[in-house]
């Protein structure tokens, strides 16, 4: 993931914005526009801002975030206090939907009509108050200048997420500091006409997701409460005229939950008629886990559930293997910076349910007492029963974060079966693949800490950080080699006054653990060895990506001698 710009300027922008006309192939590095497959600079393409338009931010927390606009989706994961969740409702975009491959949550919108949509986070001034102002921008083309700038304020969009260009009108999530939801939407939307905003769901301490919509083009948005019983609401609305109708209250399980946020999974489509998802609620001694199945025909907009059975290897309980986390710093405004992730994804023909712990603020406040146990960092996945049976979970396997430090900050999908992770924790990013015999198991690791991650359209990983400068940016591929291996074929050799001949293996792996091919440079440092084939101490070596590469090493003098590994990208 190699580092690829560095913001120096106190301008404030956004680190990297994906242009929303994914057709230009275009990304914009500090407002400087770039061809987005080679990264080549784009002669006088800029991100363009009017004078009127507000697009900077103060130099409060905004300038810690790291904010991105990319259109695969960007998970905000950084907090530096315990009540930092509101972080998430404004900036992230991949977890508020439950089906994001078909209904897609952006900050980044390119309309039926052609218009480029772009809702910006900025503030006048650090004294402006809880609401932060969603700028609305709407333009014909990024670098040409907005068309229209909506005024500041509330029920200006966060987030947008459908488009109904049959009955005119656009839909999308506000998402406040002070943790409350609005479900927005507005028509004569390709205008820019931005004084008819209505609110058709307003919930204070809760969030919403975006479940998509059915057979009849009416939305449904799951809205869950911070604290109590961490309830689930479902409501669908007629998107011709925004009219509501309450489909489901009060789902829950019997432990009042308060300070937890147990969120919905992602779902599941077992057919045209069958759209399955899970909740992450605990069962009324606090002790286990007890997830309820949510079964969603859109045919007939029809939602069920089932509360689920959890089955373990002979006696054992979830309390075997893990412990619900405690709340240590909890906030009475809700904007607590922990949740459960609820993750379902299929390999090999079986499903699988893994219930991901996230904590922006792990290594802040009173992370350490939350997660002050190896069983308060553990995760478990469990196999789904098959067909209508998926309410049925059975353990296979779980995943313990060594250290408070290693507590996920976030989690963002990397490939389409849901099997590769990037997992973002404090001082570094992980790289998490599932096996079927194993579960989940550390592949790699990229010795950065992120205040965002996202993918752009080609599938290529972004993070933006604070290292260096204001933010600094980097970008990985998926073959890009992140780990360089170099092992001796023995790790001490006695030398006795004759040269000894000997071999080490060289491998290059990717963030799933797979070998790549790369162009290695290997140096030794020391004066005792040197490398066969070049006589010297200098070698350049093509790795495989199947076998082992072997290099050849002549060992003609006593003492330390070390091999360093680099590559050029």
């Amino acid at each position: 993931m190699p580092e690829i710009a560095v913001q120096r300027a106190s301008n404030k922008m956004y680190p990297v914005i994906e242009d929303a006309n994914l057709s230009k192939n275009r990304i914009f590095i500090e407002g400087q526009g770039y061809d987005a497959n080679t990264l080549s600079p784009l002669w006088m393409q800029h991100y363009h801002f009017n004078h009127t338009d507000i697009y900077t931010y103060t130099t409060d927390s905004f300038v810690d975030w790291a904010p991105m606009i990319l259109s695969k989706g960007v998970e905000q994961c950084w907090g530096n206090a315990d009540a930092q969740h509101y972080h998430t409702g404004l900036a992230d975009t991949y977890w508020r939907s439950l089906d994001y491959d078909n209904f897609p949550v952006k900050k980044g919108w390119k309309t039926a009509g052609g218009r480029s949509y772009y809702t910006l986070l900025g503030r006048t001034s650090a004294a402006s108050g809880d609401n932060y102002n969603d700028i609305h921008m709407v333009a014909d083309d990024a670098v040409l200048g907005t068309t229209y700038r909506s005024t500041n304020g509330e029920r200006r969009p966060s987030h947008f997420i459908f488009e109904d260009s049959s009955n005119d009108r656009m839909w999308g999530f506000y998402s406040n500091r002070t943790d409350y939801d609005r479900l927005v939407t507005w028509t004569s939307y390709e205008s820019g006409v931005a004084t008819n905003f209505t609110t058709p769901l307003d919930k204070s301490a809760h969030r919403m997701f975006f479940m998509g919509t059915d057979d009849s083009n009416f939305l449904y948005v799951l809205s869950v409460e911070h604290g109590g019983y961490s309830r689930y609401d479902i409501y669908k609305f007629n998107s011709s005229n925004a009219a509501s109708t309450t489909v489901m209250t009060n789902s829950y399980r019997g432990y009042n939950t308060t300070y937890l946020r147990c969120y919905p999974s992602n779902i599941r489509r077992d057919s045209s008629t069958r759209r399955v998802f899970y909740s992450s609620h605990y069962e009324a001694t606090y002790d286990s886990l007890a997830p309820i199945r949510y079964v969603w025909d859109p045919s007939d907009g029809s939602i069920t559930t089932t509360n689920c059975t959890m089955t373990y290897s002979g006696s054992d309980t979830y309390s075997t293997h893990a412990a619900r986390h405690t709340v240590e710093g909890a906030d009475g405004y809700q904007r607590n910076s922990w949740s459960m992730r609820p993750w379902q994804f299929s390999l090999g023909g079986t499903n699988y349910i893994s219930f991901w712990i996230i904590d922006r603020s792990a290594a802040y406040g009173n992370g350490p007492n939350r997660w002050s146990s190896e069983a308060k960092r553990t995760m478990l996945t469990f196999t789904v029963g098959s067909g209508t049976g998926d309410d049925v979970l059975t353990y296979h396997s779980k995943l313990t974060f060594s250290s408070t430090n290693d507590v996920p900050r976030g989690l963002l999908p990397l490939n389409a079966a849901g099997t590769h992770m990037a997992v973002p924790v404090t001082n570094a990013l992980r790289f998490y693949t599932f096996n079927a015999d194993d579960g989940w198991a550390l592949s790699g690791t990229y010795p950065t800490e992120f205040r965002m991650i996202g993918l752009d359209q080609s599938n290529r990983l972004w993070g933006a950080s604070t290292e260096k400068g204001y933010h600094t940016v980097h970008m990985i591929s998926p073959s890009l080699p992140i780990t360089i291996s170099v092992a001796t074929a023995n790790s001490n050799y006695t030398y006795t006054g004759n040269n000894i001949s000997t071999t080490a293996t060289v491998n290059a792996y990717n963030s799933e653990g797979s070998r790549v091919v790369a162009n290695v440079s290997l140096t030794i440092d020391g004066n005792g060895m040197i490398f066969t084939s070049s006589n010297s101490k200098n070698l350049t070596v093509t790795t495989s990506n199947s076998a082992d590469t072997t290099v050849a090493l002549t060992i003609s003098n006593g003492g330390l001698n070390n091999i360093i590994a680099s590559i050029d990208i």
